[in-house]
C-alpha cells in the first residue's frame, strides 16, 4: 500500500462548532433577534394590508409618480415607476400622515405638558404591545396623559403618532400593503428603519421615514455623527447583518462590536435563517440566494475600499431632523448645524 510521504499533511477533518459562553449581552441579542423575527411576520396579514390601504391615497402617489417621471427635477435621472411611487409614499407619510411626538398635548384641554416618568401599561393599552407608556402632566389643567408606546402597526394607522419606532413600523406596513418587499432595520444605537427591494435596481433601498430620506445610506455615520455597532435587517424571509451597508469605515465599527463574537453572531443568524427557508417555495429560495450574492459583494466592496469621503452625497451628510432640536442635540444627531437646517428648509419645501 502506498503511504502518504510526508505524515503532516493528512486529509483536513471537518472543524468541530466553535463553542461559546453565553454572557448576558449575548442572551439578550439572540432573544431581541427572536422577537424582531417574530413581530416582522405580522407585516404578511392580508387584513392588516386592507387596513393599511384604507388609509394610503393611491391614485394621488400614482399621480405624483407618473408627473415626477414625466418631469424629472433638474440634473436626475427618472426613477422607475415602483421607485418613484414608493419616493412619494415616503414624503406623503413624512408631511401628510404621520405626526411626530416630542411630548404629546394634554389629553383633557390640548395644552402642553410635561413628562413626568412611566407607567405599566393598563387593560386597553396591553392587546397593542406598547413597549412602555410615558406619563406627561398638563401645565394647565394637571391632568396626567398617557402616551403608550405601541408596536402594533396595524393601532399606528389609527394614532398616527410617534417617534422612530412608531413610525418605521408603520411606514414599513404601507409600504408592504402595496406590494414592496420589505426589511426593518434596527440600529443597535438606537434607531429603526425601513429597506425596500428595488426590482429595477436589483437591491436593497435605504428608506428612513422620519427624515423623508431614500437610499442615503450613510446618512447616520456621515450626517448625523452615529457610532454604529449593529444594523440587523428582518424580513419574514430572512435576518441579514446589514451594517456595512450604512458605513465607510467598517473596520472601526468593528471596534465597537466587541460583546458580542462575530462567529457566534453568524452562526445564530445563520441557525434563524435555516429554520425559515424550509417554509419557503424553491422559488423564493432561489432569489434569495441570487440576492445574498450580490448583497455581499456589496458588503465585501464596503469592508475592502468602501466609499471615500468625497463620495459621501450630498444628502448623507445632513444632520437628523426628525425631534425637537434640544432632544437632538441631547443624542448628537444634529450633524453640521448648517447643513441640518438647509435640510430641514428642503423638508418644508417638499411639504408644499
Amino acid at each position: 500500500k502506498s503511504q502518504n510521504p510526508n505524515p503532516q499533511q493528512q486529509n483536513p477533518q471537518p472543524q468541530a462548532p466553535q463553542q461559546f459562553i453565553m454572557t448576558q449581552p449575548m442572551m439578550r441579542f439572540q432573544n431581541q433577534l427572536k422577537r424582531y423575527q417574530q413581530d416582522i411576520l405580522e407585516y404578511e396579514y392580508p387584513d392588516w394590508h386592507e387596513a393599511a390601504l384604507a388609509h394610503i391615497p393611491v391614485d394621488k402617489l400614482v399621480e405624483r409618480a407618473n408627473k415626477c417621471i414625466a418631469e424629472p427635477p433638474v440634473g436626475t435621472k427618472p426613477l422607475s415607476f415602483k421607485d418613484e411611487l414608493l419616493k412619494q409614499l415616503l414624503a406623503w407619510f413624512k408631511h401628510e400622515f404621520f405626526k411626530w411626538v416630542n411630548q404629546p398635548d394634554c389629553d383633557y384641554c390640548g395644552s402642553a405638558t410635561q413628562g413626568i416618568g412611566g407607567a405599566h401599561p393598563n387593560s386597553s393599552e396591553i392587546p397593542f404591545r406598547p413597549g412602555h407608556v410615558e406619563l406627561y402632566r398638563c401645565n394647565t389643567c394637571h391632568q396626567v396623559t398617557r402616551f403608550p408606546r405601541y408596536n402594533d402597526p396595524k393601532k399606528l394607522l389609527e394614532t398616527r403618532r410617534g417617534r422612530c419606532g412608531e413610525w418605521a413600523q408603520c411606514f414599513t406596513l404601507c409600504a408592504r400593503a402595496l406590494g414592496y418587499e420589505v426589511r426593518l432595520a434596527h440600529d443597535w444605537t438606537d434607531h429603526i428603519w425601513t429597506e425596500v427591494y428595488s426590482d429595477s435596481q436589483k437591491r436593497w433601498l435605504h428608506c428612513d421615514s422620519c427624515e423623508n430620506s431614500m437610499d442615503a445610506p450613510l446618512l447616520y455615520e456621515a450626517g448625523w455623527g452615529k457610532k454604529l455597532n449593529w444594523v440587523i435587517a428582518v424580513s419574514s424571509n430572512e435576518i441579514v447583518d446589514v451594517t456595512q451597508r450604512y458605513t465607510h469605515k467598517y473596520s472601526e465599527v468593528l471596534t465597537r462590536r466587541h460583546a458580542i463574537p462575530e462567529k457566534w453572531l453568524e452562526d445564530v443568524i445563520a441557525k434563524m435563517n435555516a429554520e425559515l427557508y424550509p417554509h419557503l417555495s424553491p422559488q423564493v429560495q432561489a432569489t434569495l440566494a441570487k440576492r445574498k450574492l450580490v448583497e455581499e459583494a456589496e458588503f465585501k466592496a464596503n469592508r475592502e475600499g468602501g466609499k471615500k469621503k468625497e463620495e459621501v452625497k450630498e444628502e448623507e451628510k445632513d444632520g437628523r431632523i426628525s425631534g425637537s432640536v434640544e432632544w437632538r442635540a441631547q443624542r448628537g444627531e444634529l450633524g453640521d448645524l448648517t447643513k441640518t437646517l438647509e435640510a430641514e428648509e428642503k423638508q418644508k419645501e417638499v411639504k408644499k
